[in-house]
């Protein structure tokens, strides 16, 4: 008995080990699509399905069920008309946006939203140009995206556009630094959007990008550097470690091209609220408070020396610094704390400047406080001799 453990535990030590499980594409428990789609729209409705729609010669739209692992066009309506290049993106309240597209003759300014409550498309406003092959992303706030594409199958488009839910109106948001029809979007951590790739108003495929900034309603390549090649209509998505993977596309460069994937590795970009101190009075000190930098670019932010600068900058001190000389990954954080004493009364406004490798200028935070007046002091007069009738009481100065 003692050999046969014996030899049972030698064979079970000289096992190899197993390696770790790799990825990889199944279709076991994936059904069918109900029609046969190619250049088609998705987009991921509240309760994890999936609305699938369009396509060459389609205006039929169906429901990807992932628990089912099924299709289903049953409850679905079509859409309004045939939309092949179309470009779709999910809105805050459940609904999805669906924007231009052609129907190989007329290439659509027309837009349409789907209510999965109702699951009908209805008409929505018109773009300011008609799109086919535009890039869509949804943004923080709530707006969603949309850039470039092609009006006629011949030219490419530079115009920018966001459409807000809240007025369901579409804005102009600029002009690209390059026509770009069909290219890849995919949101930053920060907030921004990458638009890469596609091609111009020749049939090259483009190797730039561009970013385009929420806050400012700009789009600007600069700081961006090119793809490894020119790719036309590839895909793009967020990773969880702040890059965005760009995958596939065809190229002139290489024929295999639809087969390779680059990641664009955002610069480091340092965010922070600010502080807001309320109101103290004049010469009481307020207890320090602490403001929280995060990096949410995916190379490594390199912080230097805060200060204190702007009209009230000598009513604030950094009484601690754990910020500088830190090297923060992506979505790491540091935190400086600051004390306020207000001098005089009224607006104490300052800002924290923050140095780093993350642009040429610091970064800044704004402080905000204000003073109040200093509390007076309660005395009280004597009795005066020379007024008898007179009694003096207890007074504030």
């Amino acid at each position: 008995m003692a050999l046969g453990w014996a030899i049972a535990a030698a064979f079970v030590l000289a096992a190899p080990a197993q390696a770790a499980p790799s990825g990889y594409f199944t279709a076991n428990g994936i059904g069918q699509l109900s029609v046969h789609r190619s250049a088609h729209f998705a987009a991921p409705l509240p309760d994890g399905s999936v609305l699938i729609g369009g396509g060459v010669a389609q205006q039929t739209a169906e429901i990807f069920h992932p628990a089912a692992g099924t299709f289903s066009s049953v409850g679905i309506g079509e859409l309004t008309v045939v939309r092949a290049y179309a470009g779709a993106a999910p809105l805050p309240d459940g609904r999805v946006l669906v924007v231009g597209g052609t129907d190989t003759d007329t290439v659509h300014s027309s837009t349409e939203i789907f209510d999965p409550a109702a699951g009908e498309f209805e008409p929505g406003p018109e773009l300011s140009v008609p799109r086919m092959g535009a890039a869509v992303a949804p943004l923080p706030d709530g707006r969603v995206l949309i850039a470039g594409g092609s009006p006629d199958w011949e030219d490419a488009l530079s115009s920018v556009e966001v459409f807000d839910p809240e007025t369901g109106e579409f804005t102009s948001a600029g002009e690209m630094s390059t026509p770009r029809w069909a290219p890849a979007a995919a949101p930053l951590p920060d907030g921004r959007v990458l638009v890469a790739g596609g091609s111009g108003s020749g049939i090259e495929p483009l190797d730039t990008a561009e970013i385009f900034d929420p806050q400012t309603g700009q789009v600007s390549g600069a700081g961006v550097g090119a793809m490894t090649m020119g790719r036309l209509a590839p895909a793009a998505a967020s990773l969880p470690d702040g890059r965005i993977l760009i995958a596939g596309g065809t190229s002139f460069e290489s024929p295999s091209a639809g087969e390779s994937a680059e990641a664009f590795v955002s610069p480091p970009a340092p965010t922070g609220r600010g502080l807001d101190f309320g109101s103290v009075r004049v010469g009481k000190s307020a207890g320090a408070r602490t403001l929280r930098i995060a990096n949410r670019g995916a190379q490594a932010l390199l912080p230097g020396r805060a200060s204190i600068a702007g009209p009230a900058r000598g009513d604030y001190r950094i009484v601690a610094d754990e910020c500088r000389g830190e090297r923060l990954q992506f979505r790491e954080a540091c935190e400086i704390e600051i004390r306020f004493r207000p001098s005089k009364r009224g607006a104490r406004n300052a800002r924290l400047v923050f140095p780093s490798n993350a642009t040429d200028a610091p970064v800044s935070f704004p402080l905000r406080s204000e003073g109040q007046a200093p509390k007076r002091k309660a005395r009280c007069a004597k009795k005066g001799k020379k007024r008898k009738a007179k009694r003096r009481s207890c007074r504030r100065r």
